[in-house]
């Protein structure tokens, strides 16, 4: 019974917190703007411009940072919000670790463009070979 009753109140406080999170995707950036108002935007109105920033995506890739701007026709506020770019591959690595597979070389590090931790795959000069690989970077 204790844990029946448990397990409702880790329910119930769950559900309480819900509608809390609703909320946390609001953005103030038009604090004083009047109840109802809606920006009016035109797709074509708005400017982009690449930042010529990478953020890290995941172990092979990264982005690149856009700024995109827009004046609301209404009330003249400018809004601004960040996009990103397709997934590019890692292409500087600071390499601090590698592997073979007797073909391809996998170079272990950070990435220079982006900060991120990843990895480059390179097709391995010595390849195709079994045993230790004599070409490793490190």
């Amino acid at each position: 019974m204790k844990k029946f009753v448990s397990l409702l109140l880790v329910a119930v406080l769950c559900i309480a917190v819900l509608p809390l999170q609703a909320f946390a995707a609001v953005s103030d950036e038009h604090v004083d703007e009047p109840k109802g108002h809606t920006h009016v935007i035109r797709p074509q109105d708005i400017v982009t411009k690449p930042l010529n920033t990478y953020v890290h995506h995941d172990d092979t890739n990264h982005k690149m940072v856009y700024v995109n701007s827009v004046k609301c026709k209404e009330c003249g506020a400018l809004l601004t919000w960040n996009s990103y770019g397709a997934p590019v591959l890692h292409d500087r690595i600071s390499v601090y670790s590698a592997s073979c597979d007797g073909t391809w070389q996998k170079h272990y590090g950070t990435c220079l463009t982006c900060n991120g931790y990843g990895y480059k795959r390179v097709k391995c000069p010595a390849g195709p070979h079994t045993g230790a690989c004599p070409y490793l970077p490190v």
